[in-house]
């Protein structure tokens, strides 16, 4: 629930060092509030109907309320629409979608600086694969009527949170321990796949394939952090370690010949330390320094030191001078399995080798 944030940072590309280890295009640091300590929100909630055309119904909830020293917040969403992925025609075939949250927080105060909460979530969501059946210029990929593509997605994540605050509130130790479940199905119509055609340019027909795949990852982990706050500093260091296990099956269909079986297995393992501190020796300039060290392992194996630095400066009323340089890496994930080219012919070779590497930049 928005109205449950106290602050939100979003960033764009000046990572500090906390963050780092996979690919990210963006970091929303959402820090929450409102359920922890005496200042809790109390009883209440909201409820939300909606609909709209296009078969859009949409429903939300969200209530907070005290069962004894606990607070609980619950969060429930649900929505679906005829037109979920959009359709290559002008008139959607085969285009529901549908997704739904659960989301339930209950913190416990374990006395006046310990808190303990946990934090539950699970996530659905199912698109239909839009097709086209009439040919036209500008939609030459013409399916069979009644094709059943769809594509399912899973995730289920739980956690535990420890805190343990300063005397004077000025610093905190948290500890996290976390799983996560994540499933993404694909279930293709074999049987129609192989019967879909394009229409290329000269009239001719190319035959088109079928897919099934279904991938899930299980993934441990473990977050600590030890933060401490003073008048021009806010010093910041931590640890995270995850596991992750990976099922992967695959099967191509192609007209005339024997299906491609593809079953893919593996386990990886991230682990990244950082120190970062945020020095204001004024009101006006704000300096960020910070060193992460990642190392990682899975179908390929790396490891990097990244120092980091960000400068802000207001050189004038209302102009900030800023400044950032930092190294990034990024494991590879242990979904990069995926061998479709090769048994679609667009490969160099029949027996590739897979060797996804990390990967480094300098922003």
């Amino acid at each position: 629930d928005p109205r449950n944030a106290q602050a939100v940072e979003i960033f764009t590309g000046a990572f500090p060092a906390e963050f780092g280890g996979s690919r990210q295009g963006a970091v929303v640091n959402v820090i929450s509030g409102g359920t922890e300590g005496s200042g809790g929100r109390g009883s209440g909630g909201a409820l939300t109907l909606g609909a709209g055309t296009l078969g859009a119904p949409d429903a939300r909830l969200v209530q907070h309320f005290n069962a004894g020293r606990a607070q609980i917040s619950l969060a429930l969403n649900g929505q679906s629409s005829n037109r979920g992925l959009d359709a290559p025609s002008r008139d959607a075939e085969h285009d529901k979608s549908s997704n739904s949250d659960q989301f339930l927080r209950i913190a416990l105060p374990m006395g006046e600086r310990d808190l303990l909460a946990a934090d539950l979530s699970n996530q659905f969501a199912s698109f239909q694969i839009p097709i086209n059946t009439m040919f036209s210029p500008q939609s030459p990929y013409v399916a069979v009527p009644g094709t059943d593509d769809v594509q399912r997605e899973y995730d289920r994540f739980a956690s535990l949170s420890f805190t343990h605050t300063s005397k004077d509130g000025n610093g905190y130790v948290r500890v996290v321990p976390w799983m996560r479940w994540n499933r993404v199905a694909y279930d293709g119509d074999l049987a129609s796949d192989v019967l879909a055609n394009v229409v290329n340019p000269d009239g001719s027909l190319t035959q088109q394939n079928g897919l099934r795949q279904d991938r899930v990852v299980t993934y441990a982990g473990l977050r600590a952090s030890v933060f401490r706050v003073s008048d021009h500093h806010a010093l910041k260091i931590g640890l995270d370690v995850q596991q992750s296990d990976l099922r992967s099956s695959a099967l191509i269909r192609i007209a005339g010949s024997p299906d491609f079986i593809d079953n893919v297995a593996g386990k990886g393992t991230q682990t990244g330390a950082y120190v970062q501190d945020k020095w204001t020796p004024n009101p006006r300039l704000a300096i960020s320094a910070g060193l992460r060290y990642d190392h990682s392992t899975g179908f390929t194996a790396g490891s990097q030191l990244s120092p980091r630095l960000e400068i802000n400066d207001e050189v004038g009323h209302g102009t900030v001078l800023h400044a950032y340089v930092g190294r990034l890496y990024a494991a590879p994930s242990l979904e990069d399995t995926r061998r479709d080219a090769v048994v679609t012919q667009t490969s160099s070779t029949a027996t590739p080798v897979y060797d996804p590497k990390p990967e480094r930049d300098t922003y």
